[in-house]
């Protein structure tokens, strides 16, 4: 035939019925190839895939009503050609984010079809934290890339707070093919945002300092002055803030990203 591709047949005979299902491929006007197709004892019913539906000059389908003293009995079938295009995907980030930072969640989409594709990427999630814009890529067949989308809790945010987050891939060439990954994002204590505004900064280095030499006032999250991980907050977590802020610039080591 014209068609390309697989086909996928769905045969389903009278449950009162016994049936025997047969496909006649046929290469050329008196060439033959008879296959049995088994079938659910119970529901006569059965699904095959026809591969490579054009390299046969026909197919039929082949029916047989076995009950030797049955009457008439009815049958339904229905074809059905595959679409030829698919996606896959998965999130590579972790799940922590820092409250009022923005952290570029890496989402990985495949192409695992013969046929090249532009995907419409993007995600959402109920909270705001996820920009909404959509990013379209091409993908060759086998191909996959990387696309980052941006998720930031908004200053303030408490820490140990959740968003479930959706990153979704949509073919453009058929609507109904798409993949959907659900994570989700929690905020955790980033050392070293004195200030918890998602940046370290000199506004940080200037409340550490008010803190521990000018009004002595406590700190909203503790934590976050712990800039070296060591005991409580003191005149060595300012030296590795400095440290970081204007020297070697090595974050804090117990910062998970």
């Amino acid at each position: 035939g014209n068609a390309s591709g697989p086909l996928d047949l769905t045969f389903d005979g009278d449950d009162n019925t016994q049936w025997a299902l047969f496909l006649v491929k046929s290469s050329a006007l008196n060439t033959h190839q008879v296959e049995k197709i088994p079938l659910d004892p119970v529901t006569q019913s059965a699904m095959v895939e026809i591969p490579d539906l054009a390299s046969w000059y026909t197919v039929a389908m082949v029916a047989v009503n076995l009950s030797e003293f049955g009457g008439a009995a009815s049958y339904t079938y229905s074809l059905t050609a595959p679409s030829p295009y698919a996606v896959s995907s998965t999130v590579l980030t972790d799940t922590l984010v820092y409250s009022g930072a923005t952290r570029q969640f890496a989402y990985q989409v495949t192409n695992p079809s013969t046929v090249g594709d532009v995907y419409d990427v993007y995600g959402w999630d109920d909270s705001g934290w996820v920009a909404t814009d959509t990013t379209d890529i091409f993908l060759s067949p086998g191909e996959s890339k990387i696309v980052y989308i941006p998720v930031t809790p908004p200053v303030g945010t408490p820490l140990g707070d959740r968003s479930d987050l959706h990153f979704r891939a949509d073919s453009r060439s058929d609507s109904l093919v798409f993949d959907e990954q659900v994570t989700y994002a929690v905020t955790v204590v980033q050392h070293g945002d004195v200030n918890l505004d998602g940046a370290v900064d000199v506004a940080d280095l200037t409340a550490l300092i008010s803190h521990l030499f000018v009004d002595f006032a406590p700190l909203t999250v503790p934590e976050a002055g712990n800039v070296n991980c060591v005991g409580t907050v003191d005149v060595a977590d300012l030296t590795g803030l400095i440290d970081w802020l204007f020297v070697n610039f090595t974050p804090s080591p117990c910062n998970p990203f």
